[in-house]
């Protein structure tokens, strides 16, 4: 086999690793660095529709998600209210109009 086909073998296989390993392995790594951002901040002062609710407290649909809430307890099932706050995994909303100082989670 001649030297010149052997090192173009060489040449197109490490190629083909580097374009199929390398590169989607750096690109993977640099995206996970973007997407640090804090989730929480996404909910906040989201759109959501009540899903349940019974005084003062039940469940919100965030997207396809079900989501713990509390709020105002004349809430209706179907209604569009608004994320104020969160702690841990309960959510706090109120109606659209509401002012978010109005919450029961702040503690001023």
């Amino acid at each position: 086999m001649p030297e010149w086909l052997i090192w173009l073998i060489v040449i197109v296989i490490v190629f083909e690793i580097v374009e199929h390993v390398v590169v989607p392995l750096i690109w993977s790594v640099r995206q996970r660095r973007r997407d640090r951002s804090d989730p929480w901040e996404a909910l906040n002062a989201r759109r959501v529709e009540v899903a349940t609710w019974s005084h003062g407290q039940g469940q919100v649909l965030v997207g396809s998600e079900r989501w713990s809430a509390q709020g105002p307890s004349d809430l209706t099932p179907g209604e569009e209210v608004v994320v104020l706050d969160h702690e841990g995994l309960v959510l706090f909303v109120d109606r659209p109009d509401q002012r978010p100082a109005d919450h029961p989670s702040s503690t001023d």
